[in-house]
């Protein structure tokens, strides 16, 4: 790290850990299960290294989990910065509904299962963690952004879940129609000025990005 920036000019960069098995069949994967990348992860992984490249990232902060901890290591390598993983964005439980498929789930729960599905994580799965449940632990996931936040952009590298949850806590906002616009595909990466609370651009990235070709894909 070199000298400090205008610290309210650097942004907080949160994305989701690029595709697995378990994204592709819609069963869920919450804190509890360790899912690998799959192939489309992988080059996902290396695409958003690459777009990350000119945003004078100087830390990726990572979940412990594996497809999280892989996505990060990729980012890290890719742009020479170091990873430090944050056990606070670990995914949130989904209880119940853990390692299970979203049609059996509908089978098994019926209208339970849809009313938690429209409330955007805002409600807790049966055994499980909402939004709400984890804002301790999401404020000290930030409270370690903040203190790198004065030397550049910071990385955020997790889970669906717990990155909506960040957005809620910085924005103050739980209501469900507004967390729903917190969802993130795994090619996305989002753009937050920390400092006003609000979210300032969205990139995703598809393909070889910029004409760039992973040579584990030629």
């Amino acid at each position: 790290m070199t000298n400090p920036m205008n610290r309210s000019m650097n942004l907080l960069i949160f994305v989701r850990h690029g595709e697995t098995d378990w994204n592709k069949e819609k069963r869920f994967q919450g804190g509890k299960s360790e899912v690998p990348l799959n192939e489309v992860g992988k080059l996902q992984s290396a695409y958003l290294a690459r777009a990350l490249m000119r945003d004078n990232c100087v830390i990726v902060l990572s979940s412990p989990l594996l497809r999280a901890r892989a996505t990060a290591e990729v980012i890290a390598e890719y742009n020479s910065i170091p990873l430090e993983v944050v056990d606070e964005l670990r995914e949130l439980s989904f209880g119940e509904y853990e390692g299970r498929l979203e049609s059996e789930l509908e089978a098994s729960y019926g209208e339970e299962f849809k009313v938690w599905r429209e409330s955007n994580y805002t409600l807790a799965p049966p055994g499980g963690e909402s939004i709400w449940d984890v804002r301790d632990r999401a404020e000290k996931a930030l409270e370690v952004a903040r203190k790198y936040l004065e030397w550049g952009s910071v990385v955020i590298c997790a889970h669906q879940g717990i990155n909506m949850a960040l957005k809620a806590l910085i924005t103050g906002d739980y209501s469900a129609d507004v967390v729903k616009n917190y969802r993130q595909p795994n090619n996305r990466i989002d753009y937050w000025l920390l400092s006003e609370g609000r979210q300032l651009r969205t990139s995703e990235v598809y393909g070889s990005y910029a004409g760039f070709i992973p040579a584990s894909s030629v």
